[in-house]
């Protein structure tokens, strides 16, 4: 079974230090390109532990980077996902 974490849950779950129990019970953890850049690439220079937590998760393969397709970012930004998801919302007017 996948399962596909926003930036919010992989940072918990991660400084909860349960990002294992998770990989072990779901077997695939799959996060966005957006979601790598806030958990790992702005984690790491506030010198935040579970970036490289994160990164290493990746780097071992027990989680992967993936990209949304068009359809899949139109169907989360209609159902009102944030940009944690890897989504951008347009301003309202």
């Amino acid at each position: 079974m996948t399962i596909k974490l926003d930036a919010s849950g992989l940072i918990y779950l991660t400084k909860a230090d349960l990002l294992k129990l998770v990989i072990a019970l779901h077997g695939e953890v799959v996060i966005t390109e957006p979601v790598y850049q806030e958990a790992v690439m702005r984690g790491k220079p506030a010198g935040y532990p579970d970036a490289l937590a994160v990164e290493k998760a990746i780097a071992d393969r027990q989680m992967r980077v993936v990209q949304l397709s068009q359809a899949a970012q139109e169907r989360l930004t209609a159902a009102g996902f944030s940009d944690r998801l890897g989504l951008r919302r347009e301003p309202s007017a």
